[in-house]
């Protein structure tokens, strides 16, 4: 006779017990069991041999001496000789929950070898930064609470200056409250400044309003909740049109991203003009501007004194004396950032005179002569024209 075995009951008390099962049946389980994790094992074993083949194909050699710690460890020494920041465009965005999967220590393969293992392993991404000396020198104006324009070449990293002063500015909060408005042009740029200030400053609030929501028609309702609010100028423009917001004191700090659109009646513009119009009217509290650019321009000036009367103007439309935050003492180490392009003269090669080319401005002369001498008949046949009709 079988031995039986009475299954464990569900703790569900609303569910039916499971019949008896047999000795034989458990075994039968467990050896299945085996046979898949074997199955697994084999497949891992596979996976292994078909990368390592594809290494030798590639000509790279795993380091199999190497931890996980080790491997982020030589990714954290990467990231402090890139000083952890990245290109205008943002910083790489790696997620902190893509180191899992990689905790064989048996088995390490180079950066080179395939990204997932650098995203999985690569710490860089810190939430922190360190800006540089030339970045340092250009936020050294804001940092003193003057007005100013943060003048330099793309690629170097004005917007990270921005974020620089921004958490200066908001870590003196305790003193009085302070409200940062940042604005850009367009969308995309504003979403992707939003989630770099959520991303390197997780300890202020950040709040992005677009023209897509609701949000817009109410700005005034999230400043008190928010240190950090992004918007594109026409937001801040309606806000203050429809009375929304009473003044541009809610604010304590307005940075104007790509200000040299600061003219004519673009939102910038706008908003200057509010501005000088608070200022005259004695208001007191009025927010710190910070402009960034590569460039102010210089319109549609056509000699010097015109083109330094064009900055001078836009200065003036943000309240900012001269001159500009620029590098001038870490101009070296500026160099090493910036994409200089290089001059080349490339020769062109002296044509031969074309005979058709003489041929071609005869028969034009003579077509302008026969046409000059039929003018007058062009002109009665035009009246006869107009008459008809």
């Amino acid at each position: 006779m079988t031995d039986q075995v009475d299954a464990e009951p569900d703790n569900d008390l609303n569910c039916p017990p499971e019949t008896a099962r047999s000795l034989e049946a458990f075994k039968d389980d467990e050896s299945s069991y085996k046979c898949q994790d074997t199955k697994a094992m084999t497949s891992i074993a596979d996976d292994m041999k078909a990368l390592n083949d594809n290494l030798k194909v590639l000509n790279i050699k795993p380091e199999r001496n190497k931890s996980v710690d080790d491997v982020a460890h030589d990714s954290d020494e990467d990231s402090v000789d890139s000083n952890e920041w990245e290109s205008e465009n943002g910083g790489s965005d790696f997620e902190e929950n893509d180191q899992e999967g990689f905790e064989n220590k048996e088995t390490l393969y180079t950066r080179e070898a395939t990204g997932a293992l650098t995203k999985g392993l690569n710490k860089r991404n810190k939430r922190t930064y360190e800006p540089r000396d030339y970045q340092l020198e250009l936020a050294e104006k804001a940092l003193r609470g003057q007005n100013t324009i943060i003048c330099a070449e793309t690629g170097t990293g004005k917007t990270w200056v921005a974020l620089y002063v921004i958490d200066k500015h908001l870590s003196q909060a305790s003193k009085s409250p302070k409200k940062v408005a940042f604005m850009a042009r367009t969308g995309v740029l504003i979403k992707q400044q939003s989630n770099r200030f959520k991303k390197y400053l997780p300890h202020y609030n950040t709040k992005l309003i677009t023209g897509d929501d609701e949000d817009s028609r109410m700005v005034d309702a999230f400043i008190p909740t928010n240190d950090i609010i992004c918007f594109t100028p026409q937001i801040l423009v309606n806000s203050l049109d429809s009375g929304n917001i009473s003044s541009l004191s809610k604010f304590s700090l307005l940075v104007f991203d790509e200000c040299h659109h600061t003219r004519g009646d673009e939102p910038y513009a706008r908003l200057a003009r509010k501005y000088l119009v608070e200022k005259a009217n004695g208001q007191k509290e009025l927010p710190q501007i910070v402009g960034l650019t590569a460039s102010i321009g210089v319109g549609k000036s056509r000699t010097v004194e015109e083109a330094v009367d064009y900055i001078l103007r836009v200065c003036a439309s943000l309240d900012v004396r001269p001159p500009l935050s620029t590098v001038e003492r870490c101009r070296e180490s500026f160099k090493k950032w910036v994409n200089t392009p290089e001059e080349e003269t490339i020769k062109m090669m002296v044509k031969n005179p074309d005979p058709c080319k003489d041929i071609l401005l005869e028969a034009m002369e003579d077509a302008e002569k026969l046409l000059e001498g039929r003018k007058p008949f062009l002109c009665s046949f035009n009246k006869c024209a107009i008459r008809i009709n």
